[in-house]
């Protein structure tokens, strides 16, 4: 093995960005959030951003939204789920890397719960893979 440079660390945060944008200006992908890196999240919630602004753009060109209204509404659409995948990854973070007995008294029945339920197990990875929007079905049943 050979080391080719000096191994450097960046110091993780969770940020966010409101709005993500004005004018002829938006933020996307980790422009405008920041989380913990935790099970690809932040990849899952660029790709919702790249998503939403296809879905908007394609309204702006059917006539459906205004050209001025994009950056609103691509802000207004993506807040929900920043916010709660960024605070879903957050306290993941806090209550896997906690060493305080409390919070073993947490991830145990958490973990064992996940392992043995699989529509708990189901709903976390729609969730982490699609955010708020794999509700969506399920609500409207």
């Amino acid at each position: 093995d050979l080391l080719l440079d000096t191994p450097q660390a960046f110091p993780l945060s969770l940020r966010l960005t409101y709005p993500m944008g004005s004018g002829r200006k938006l933020l996307i992908g980790e422009a405008s959030h920041t989380i913990h890196p935790v099970g690809g999240q932040g990849l899952n919630l660029c790709w919702r951003d790249v998503q939403t602004l296809m879905d908007l753009v394609y309204k702006v060109n059917e006539g459906k939204l205004r050209i001025s209204n994009l950056s609103r509404s691509y802000s207004n659409s993506r807040t929900i789920d920043l916010i709660l995948v960024s605070l879903f990854t957050h306290l993941l973070i806090r209550i896997y890397s906690n060493k305080s007995p409390l919070s073993f008294l947490v991830r145990l029945p958490a973990i064992v719960s996940i392992e043995r339920i699989p529509f708990l197990r189901k709903v976390l990875l729609g969730f982490m893979t699609d955010g708020p929007s794999f509700f969506s079905p399920i609500l409207s049943k």
